[in-house]
């Protein structure tokens, strides 16, 4: 509004510069945790695990055996095989545990948020037939699965082995983003991978912007103080209305000179534009970067046995760590 000729009282780009600068700190700061977040997802996806292979040997015999692949050179179909304390690298139907009774435990903290362990286990027509590197190479059979979908507590698909059919059930999946625990090692085979995991999917479900609460309060004395504006720009234009109507129109040096209704309204909005504080926004990107900064040089946060200081993964909602919700409750013994 402040740029259109005519309108404007207090010059043409008084407004749009610091404005311009303030998106342009947020767009660049918003980019730079789109740029970290883009580095870690590399960094997963080019992980390894072993994935069951045919390859030639020496002699021009195929052998089989495990070979290292990165998560996103694993397809549907492949055999996997898990070992102790590492993530799964996709969606999995269990197929032989080293576990104890053939029972294998998982953490699906980042799935759910359960810390709990879970138990998993293969069916025993299946745990047969692969119980090691040269009787899961033979495995020969069918399995018949459901579309990929965001429900974490059910699965539905079948297997046929030696024509024998058998129903799957969520107690022999594994998804994508668990660890095993407590387990030696686990063979696996591929259902889903890649975007059309449970993990991926479910990210995409409930998709919505990271708003810290000062944020939000700051919004909305924002918005206030906007209202308070407009509500005193259209004050203003009523009033000069009314000294038209009783002075300048009896007036005979101020003939011609009425201004009409629309540049009035812009003219005392552009005036009084200078109460939304522009300048707000910008402290706080510049203070979220700062503290992004700093939680890397806190040493109460580093952790020495690893080697690991503390990282802010989005300088957005830094300023939450500082604000600890809690119940307070009463006992009487």
């Amino acid at each position: 509004m402040q740029m259109i000729p005519g309108w404007s009282t207090t010059g043409n780009y008084t407004t749009i510069i610091p404005l311009s600068f303030f998106l342009s700190l947020s767009m660049a700061r918003e980019g730079y945790d789109d740029w970290r977040r883009h580095r870690q997802d590399k960094v997963e996806n080019n992980k390894d695990t072993r994935v069951l292979r045919s390859e030639k040997s020496a002699d021009g015999q195929d052998e089989v055996k495990w070979v290292e692949k990165r998560w996103k050179e694993i397809r549907v179909g492949d055999i996997v095989n898990i070992k102790r304390d590492e993530w799964i690298p996709a969606d999995l139907i269990l197929l032989y545990s080293a576990g104890q009774n053939g029972i294998a435990y998982i953490e699906t903290a980042a799935l759910d948020g359960e810390t709990t362990l879970k138990s998993r286990q293969a069916l025993p027509q299946v745990t047969r037939q692969c119980h090691d590197v040269k009787s899961c190479a033979a495995l020969r059979g069918f399995i018949h699965s459901e579309d990929p979908n965001q429900d974490l507590y059910n699965f539905e698909g079948k297997i046929a082995l030696d024509e024998e059919t058998v129903p799957l059930s969520n107690t022999e999946i594994l998804y994508r983003g668990s660890i095993l625990r407590n387990t030696p090692y686990i063979y696996g085979f591929v259902v889903f991978t890649g975007e059309e995991t449970k993990i991926r999917m479910n990210a995409s479900k409930y998709v919505r912007t990271k708003a810290p609460t000062l944020q939000k309060r700051v919004n909305k004395v924002v918005l206030v103080v906007v209202f308070i504006v407009v509500a005193l720009a259209v004050f203003c234009t009523v009033g000069y209305q009314l000294w038209h109507s009783r002075t300048e129109e009896h007036s005979w040096y101020l003939k011609g000179g009425r201004i009409a209704f629309m540049p009035i309204v812009a003219s005392f909005i552009i005036l009084f534009n200078t109460m939304i504080p522009l300048a707000l926004y910008v402290s706080m990107e510049i203070i979220k970067l700062s503290q992004m900064i700093m939680l890397q040089w806190d040493v109460d946060l580093y952790h020495e046995e690893s080697n690991t200081p503390c990282e802010a993964r989005t300088a957005t909602i830094n300023e939450e760590l500082g604000q600890i919700r809690y119940f307070g409750l009463e006992f009487s013994w």
